[in-house]
């Protein structure tokens, strides 16, 4: 099972390096920010492993576009709302879409600010400040800092990871895959458990 995770390592190397990944990984920063589950950072750390002297422009790109995709959100969340309230119930009860609402009208860009640095999903947050009215220039202000607070962060650890970072991380490929499946399994089990 070990090696399956070593592979898996190899190939996101191998892709990371294409002239493809660098487009798809503005297109995923872009529709994560307000429709689709899977966060840029995967695609971002392969990508800043592979070519640490473009790390801080890897995060800057990827800051941008998920930025960008974040005005799309917003917008949904102003001409859209009572479609993004409906479209919640499947994910959360009606009492958790009412504390986001909450949360936002106490905090406001706050709460934009930390979900862009969080794993908090940003995607619910861009929307939900359209839904509330949260005035657009507070919300790209705090949608700047805490996007690119966290990719810039990733691009600067691996920059200071050194020029074998690369065969470093692929000698513990293994036991970081073993982490990670885990991690996503108490998370699941977790998001289930709290939507029943």
């Amino acid at each position: 099972m070990q090696n399956i995770f070593i592979r898996s390592y190899d190939v996101v190397m191998y892709w990371a390096k294409t002239k493809h990944s660098v487009k798809v990984l503005s297109i995923l920063s872009f529709f994560e920010s307000f429709i689709f589950p899977v966060p840029p950072d995967i695609l971002l750390i392969p990508l800043c492993i592979s070519n640490q002297k473009k790390a801080l422009y890897f995060a800057m790109l990827t800051t941008i576009f998920s930025v960008l995709g974040g005005i799309i959100g917003y917008l949904i969340g102003v001409f859209f709302s009572d479609l993004f309230l409906n479209s919640l119930s499947w994910l959360f009860d009606k009492e958790k879409v009412e504390t986001i609402t909450l949360w936002m009208l106490q905090w406001g860009a706050m709460v934009v600010l930390i979900s862009g640095f969080s794993p908090i999903p940003y995607k619910i947050f861009t929307v939900a400040s359209g839904v509330v009215g949260l005035a657009f220039i507070p919300f790209l202000i705090a949608s700047f800092a805490g996007r690119g607070l966290r990719f810039f962060l990733i691009g600067f650890l691996i920059l200071k990871g050194g020029d074998d970072l690369e065969k470093r991380l692929r000698k513990f490929a293994g036991v970081l895959g073993w982490v990670g499946l885990v991690a996503m399994m108490l998370y699941l089990i977790i998001s289930y458990s709290n939507a029943t």
